[in-house]
């Protein structure tokens, strides 16, 4: 029996120690190279999502903000005016008291009574003035410029409205309802307001770069026109067109022609510098529009 077993291994051979030696080896390179695959892999990954943060954190973070108050500067307006009769005779010149839209409703009158022996009289009734022209026994007017301008500026409803003035001394002539005309309300024109780096010692802004957006509740306009320089009291470190450490930039924005404004309006800015954060500036006008405004 045993002769037949050994017949039957005669010529397999087993494993040696060293062929099991190479075959782990072989194993133990393959698991290696692939494991730093994988750790390279994971590495490359890690350090891109670092980058994204970094470059969301770079969006995200604010550059520069708003030192002080925001100004509104507006136009000065004009008041209404009327000039009424005939030079070197009966003219008289009118100017509302009031700037603005508003002394156009006002209006002149002067009225024949065709009544003997009648009184200059003024009367006034919400923004219409009536003068009422002194007569004589025909009846002809008798009423001359100058006379008419000392009643009107004697009536207190009426001086209130307006200032009449006039040279002339000749006999009026009477005159229908007649509106005043020319007012012009105060309008927003400009906003001002100061800039500085928001870390001191961080990355400079370059202004020139700077997009300054526009709108409000009927127009929106991108790009809108904007001037800077560097404050008065600021030292200016480098180029000028650069806001950096401990500068302060007076920045002015134009408001577009096609804004119309009035008392209690909104309005919103964007200034967009080119890396950091959008600054946004939303405020309201007041009741009253003045020469210049702190606006809230």
């Amino acid at each position: 029996m045993n002769g037949i077993i050994r017949k039957l291994h005669r010529g397999q051979r087993g494993m040696t120690g060293l062929e099991t030696a190479i075959i782990l080896i072989a194993f133990v390179t393959v698991a290696s190279v692939l494991a730093y695959s994988v750790l390279s892999a994971g590495i490359f990954s890690a350090e891109r999502g670092k980058a994204t943060v970094y470059s969301g954190l770079e969006s995200a973070q604010a550059t520069m903000e708003v030192e002080g108050s925001v100004l509104g500067l507006a136009t000065d307006g004009a008041a209404a005016t009327l000039t009424t009769g005939t030079e070197a005779l009966d003219e008289i010149d009118y100017v509302a008291d009031t700037t603005g839209i508003a002394g156009n409703s006002i209006t002149i009158a002067y009225i024949d009574p065709e009544t003997v022996d009648q009184l200059l009289t003024v009367t006034v009734t919400g923004t219409d003035i009536v003068v009422s022209l002194a007569t004589d026994g025909v009846p002809d007017i008798i009423s001359t410029a100058d006379e008419v301008v000392a009643a009107i500026n004697a009536h207190p409803a009426a001086s209130a409205l307006v200032d009449a003035t006039s040279i002339e001394t000749g006999v009026m002539v009477a005159m229908g309802e007649t509106n005043l005309a020319g007012g012009i309300d105060m309008s927003l024109t400009d906003v001002q307001f100061n800039v500085g780096l928001t870390i001191q010692g961080g990355d400079k802004v370059d202004m020139s770069a700077v997009v300054v957006n526009y709108f409000d509740k009927d127009i929106h306009e991108e790009n809108v026109e904007w001037i800077g320089a560097i404050s008065g009291g600021s030292h200016e470190r480098g180029a000028a067109a650069l806001l950096e450490e401990d500068e302060i930039f007076v920045v002015s924005v134009t408001i577009p022609d096609a804004a119309s404004l009035g008392a209690y309006d909104n309005f919103t800015l964007q200034v967009i510098p080119p890396t950091g954060a959008t600054i946004t500036l939303q405020r309201t006008l007041p009741g009253g529009i003045s020469a210049v405004m702190d606006l809230q």
